[in-house]
């Protein structure tokens, strides 16, 4: 109705956004649009009574009016299955088509929907067009849409939030919507890879400096890289300038004092300044964003090393812009040739899988004061990839004070010096992810510091680190890749015997510390809460696991079981599963079916290079898991896919063994050009297997003589 736009002012022009203007509608007719010059003049012939919800248009040229956007907003309970989500993209894209906007998107206030609706239909990507609308309107082209997709090759989530009192996120839509008008074209709806900066070979070049002026050990040298890295991230933010005495305390500051104090101007004046000022450490660990320097300023040598070192940094360049990835590969490259860590399990998850399993967790949907937690949190990747893809506006600052509209929770053993050096990085991470909110608030740095020190948290005085506390009924979300090892489990399992606040909550044998892991995550979840947990096939199939198992199907529905390939982790050639989990709400023996996947290929060489690849079957993993656990009755599920099998629950008995990838048959196997895979083995997990091997003997053995014996009896 014509007196919506009246009331709302919107006969004259729309709510500005930068040069468009918006309108925010829902009871007005296109005919009526139309007669204040907000749409094309033109004949609509059966769509002119429709109603778009919302518009973005371009009325600068009030003889050619542009159509930028048609956003069309649907309530919770029309938007909660992929079939509805389906049909509202399909009603965004009529109104697209008539309106002959460039950009669809299509909501329900927590999740958001964009699509390109001007792809030819012969394209191989269509996803839908409108047989009506093409056989009653004179448009000269079929057009169907396809989904805006991230650099990644994931849709496109990013909020459209408009006329908001917080001006972050919409300034972040404005962001996002440049973007996607760059680049939308009738070939194009994927938006460009950003240009990172990787300083990887820096990292090389400068650990080979530090080695050689200190024989530092690895994790030394690379505290001492992430300690002058932050330093120089710091500076090119402008968060570094001058102390609080007006000194110069700067990157370029400390360059200019020469290769014979550079070193101890540093030391003396701009790192307490960091660690103590700016931001302050925690009050139980003594951890904040650096906390690691192997170069002594008493020292003239280390004062020419350390010059040498920020010359390096300088002629690289600016820092702002550092690809995601970055930090974990660092982490990997400097301590690859460090076996204790291997020993201790300490395998840090690509960001490719850290990226899928977030796509999976729903995380967008999580009401306000949510909780999500890691219980072996790393270097922070699950805790900080929803706020690069699917929370992007998540931290705020509000009345001088930084918040976030979920809690996140990340927890990690540290009971030696060195285990720190990972939550030191999960809290560098955690600043670097959150460059823009620092950039726009350079003199906040203590909120970010108060931030990351009540979401990461080391335990230092146990080696069970978060094991030692178990937060019963209190996550939501949990996403983790816990530690799995057997040598020296029985350690862990000994302190557990002697905590008698824990002691109950570990009750379930398991071989590993993965085992423990799980008893954890069951435990903490919240009934109807979602857990996504990385395991290794033993925990799948080992017979001294089956009361692990067993816990499983109990506490909760078994969604997914994913088969990740051999070599996944950068340190190891063990072989690992997602298992996707939902906890119950009472005690009932579960009848849905499990998806389960086959995936061979993740985006990068599974060598030592680990050079990215176009081959990646995560992103149609995903899409084919969201599609399936969004069906009402997912036993009538059919895949898209031949990496995808839809099993009954009947197979999945404590007994059984869970290795979903031994359930395609090699024919299968062959089509889909997957090669058997080969399993190495530790000596102790070889010990494991024949270990289960005389198990299972023992208990096979009388039962056959039983029977060998009552048939002779009966012949007889």
């Amino acid at each position: 109705m014509s007196e919506q736009l009246i009331q709302m002012g919107y006969t004259e022009e729309g709510y500005k956004i930068d040069k468009y203007q918006y309108y925010n509608i829902g009871d007005v007719s296109i005919d009526q649009l139309k007669k204040y010059n907000i749409v094309p003049k033109k004949n609509y012939g059966l769509y002119k009574d429709r109603q778009p919800d919302a518009l973005l248009v371009d009325r600068r040229n009030k003889r050619k009016i542009n159509v930028v956007a048609v956003i069309e907003h649907k309530q919770p309970s029309n938007f909660n299955t992929q079939k509805l989500k389906l049909e509202a993209a399909c009603q965004c894209n009529t109104y697209c088509q008539v309106l002959g906007a460039n950009i669809g998107i299509i909501t329900d206030g927590n999740e958001y929907i964009w699509i390109n609706p001007n792809v030819d239909i012969n394209n191989a990507e269509v996803t839908y067009f409108d047989e009506e609308l093409f056989g009653s309107s004179k448009l000269d082209k079929k057009r169907g849409f396809t989904y805006v997709k991230r650099e990644d090759g994931y849709p496109l989530s990013t909020p459209f939030i408009i006329e908001t009192e917080n001006q972050t996120e919409s300034n972040n839509s404005i962001k996002a919507l440049h973007a996607v008008i760059d680049i939308i074209s009738p070939e194009c709806s994927q938006l460009h890879e950003i240009e990172y900066q990787n300083p990887s070979s820096l990292a090389r070049s400068i650990h080979q400096d530090i080695w050689t002026a200190t024989n530092a050990k690895p994790e030394k040298a690379l505290s001492t890289f992430i300690e002058i890295f932050m330093f120089k991230f710091l500076s090119d933010l402008n968060v570094l300038a001058e102390d609080d005495a007006g000194t110069g305390i700067s990157f370029d500051d400390v360059l200019r004092t020469g290769d014979d104090k550079c070193l101890k101007n540093y030391v003396q004046n701009v790192r307490p300044y960091i660690k103590e000022v700016l931001f302050p450490p925690n009050a139980v660990d003594g951890t904040t964003i650096i906390n690691g320097m192997s170069l002594n300023p008493s020292v003239v040598e280390d004062n020419r090393i350390f010059y040498k070192i920020i010359k390096k940094f300088e002629e690289f360049g600016d820092l702002k812009n550092i690809d995601p990835e970055f930090k974990s590969r660092l982490f990997e490259d400097f301590l690859k040739q460090n076996t204790s860590k291997k020993n201790w399990g300490q395998f840090f998850t690509p960001r490719n899988v850290v990226k899928a399993i977030v796509e999976m967790s729903g995380i967008e949907k999580l009401q306000p004061d949510s909780n999500v937690c890691d219980p072996a949190v790393g270097v922070g990747g699950f805790i900080l990839e929803p706020i690069a893809t699917k929370r992007p506006n998540e931290f705020y600052f509000e009345n001088g004070e930084l918040k976030s509209k979920i809690n996140y929770f990340g927890f990690e053993r540290g009971i030696e010096q060195d285990d720190k050096l990972t939550i030191i990085l999960a809290k560098a991470n955690f600043v670097i992810y959150l460059s823009e909110v620092l950039k726009d608030n350079p003199t906040m740095t203590k909120e970010f510091a108060k931030m990351y020190n009540s979401i990461f948290k080391i335990y230092t005085d146990t080696i069970l680190g978060s094991l030692s506390e178990v937060h019963v009924d209190k996550y939501d979300l949990i996403m983790s890749n816990p530690p799995y090892v057997m040598s020296g489990s029985a350690n862990y399992k000994d302190a557990i015997s002697r905590n008698g606040e824990i002691e109950n909550l570990y009750t379930t044998k398991s071989l590993g510390l993965e085992g423990l892991f799980v008893q954890k995550i069951l435990h903490e979840l919240n009934e109807n809460g979602t857990a996504l947990i990385i395991l290794p096939d033993g925990i799948m199939n080992r017979l001294h696991d089956k009361n692990i198992r067993a816990l499983i199907k109990k506490k909760t529905i078994i969604n997914a079981v994913i088969s990740l390939p051999i070599n996944t982790f950068y340190s190891t050639p063990k072989k690992t599963y997602i298992l996707s989990l939902t906890k119950k709400t009472h005690d009932f023996e579960q009848t849905d079916p499990v998806f389960t996947y086959l995936v061979s290929d993740i985006g990068e060489t599974l060598n030592v290079d680990r050079f990215k690849s176009d081959k990646n079957d995560l992103t149609n993993m995903v899409r084919e898991y969201k599609y399936f656990m969004s069906e009402t009755a997912k036993e009538d599920y059919s895949p898209f896919s031949s990496r995808c099998k839809i099993q009954g629950i009947d197979r999945f008995s404590s007994d059984a063994d869970w290795s979903v990838d031994k359930w395609w048959t090699n024919e299968e196997k062959i089509e889909l050009g997957i090669e058997d895979e080969k399993i190495v083995l530790s000596e102790v997990e070889f010990y494991g297997k024949l270990e289960d091997i005389k198990t299972r003997l023992e208990t096979l053995i009388p039962k056959n003589r039983n029977e060998e014996e009552g048939e002779d009896d009966g012949d007889e």
